[in-house]
């Protein structure tokens, strides 16, 4: 930071009356040197005076570079992961019928659109998949609570994501844009829960299902063991807990899976017959969407009955405490 031209000549005058002294200080009044003995026309302070307002206003115009050169990188797009993340959240704009065209500030070379409007910012879910040679996927969702794949084809919000993100990207770098339904998450378990409630358990406990699937992190960088998009059954477990009349929870055959995996499988990859294969699912890898919703095929969601012929339905509600087995 700039200092004043006085503190830098009462700095120099100190300096100096401090060497001079400790020089000629045995052979020469010491007290000539001081300042306070100085008369208004005095030399060595008028050249002191001059040589401080020198520096003062150099260090001023030094401030001012560092200054700009750190907005300027501030602002200027670094193209890491998370500033690519930030943009499509934050800054990307989308309308059906007036078309949101990314400019450039010419000063600090920063992407902007010159009319902000938050309404048009459509992508709610957004994942950043790093890949290799050069390769990196963005995988994005709209509809925030009731997440959905952005509608593809020539002027649809994808296209226009795709377009930006390559008017953005620097030479060798592929940003692609992907938006894909949603992963499905099958679930046959029985709840146990105080009878009290019966009016009530289904659809609380349903909610709270919903809710926590909506709640998993989808925003990210992927990477191994990353939260994006990361569904572990245990938490699963403490949302459907959590619900007020539930007394205990038992998951009997639980299913994730990519939007395009045939479905039902042969046996669940999560939980199977009552025996934990799988702890977690992470949607964000492996060709997942990033987002998860309960699974939609007729037959199998949570209000439908089982195919098994017990009579059950797939997530079964029950006041009669769980059998516990060696």
């Amino acid at each position: 930071m700039a200092r004043t031209q006085q503190t830098i000549w009462n700095q120099m005058v100190s300096d100096y009356t401090t060497t001079v002294q400790a020089m000629f200080g045995r052979n020469i009044d010491p007290a000539a040197f001081l300042p306070s003995n100085w008369s208004m026309y005095n030399m060595e302070g008028a050249i002191f005076w001059i040589i401080a307002g020198a520096i003062a206003i150099f260090e001023q115009i030094f401030d001012n570079y560092t200054s700009t050169t750190e907005t300027q990188i501030a602002s200027a797009p670094p193209q890491t992961n998370l500033w690519w993340q930030n943009f499509v959240l934050n800054v990307f704009q989308y309308n059906a019928t007036t078309p949101q065209i990314i400019q450039f500030d010419t000063t600090n070379i920063n992407p902007y659109y010159p009319v902000v409007n938050p309404a048009y910012r459509i992508v709610t879910q957004c994942a950043i998949v790093p890949g290799i040679f050069g390769t990196t996927k963005v995988l994005v969702a709209q509809g925030g609570a009731t997440p959905a794949q952005l509608a593809s084809g020539a002027g649809g919000p994808l296209n226009a994501l795709q377009t930006t993100l390559n008017t953005l990207s620097i030479p060798g770098i592929n940003i692609d844009a992907v938006s894909n339904p949603a992963d499905n998450l099958f679930i046959q378990a029985t709840i146990v829960y105080d009878g009290n409630y019966a009016a009530v358990i289904s659809s609380t406990v349903i909610a709270a299902i919903n809710a926590y699937l909506r709640s998993i992190p989808t925003t990210g960088i992927v990477s191994f063991n990353s939260p994006v998009g990361l569904m572990k059954l245990t938490d699963l477990i403490a949302a459907i807990r959590a619900v007020i009349g539930v007394v205990d929870v038992q998951l009997e055959n639980v299913n994730a899976r990519v939007y395009g995996i045939s479905f039902p499988p042969t046996s669940n990859n999560m939980v199977n017959a009552k025996t934990w294969v799988l702890s977690e699912w992470n949607s964000g890898l492996n060709g997942g969407a990033g987002y998860i919703v309960p699974e939609q095929t007729t037959g199998y969601t949570f209000t439908d009955l089982r195919t098994d012929s017990s009579g059950l339905y797939n997530l079964n509600f029950t006041t009669t405490p769980l059998t516990i087995t060696q």
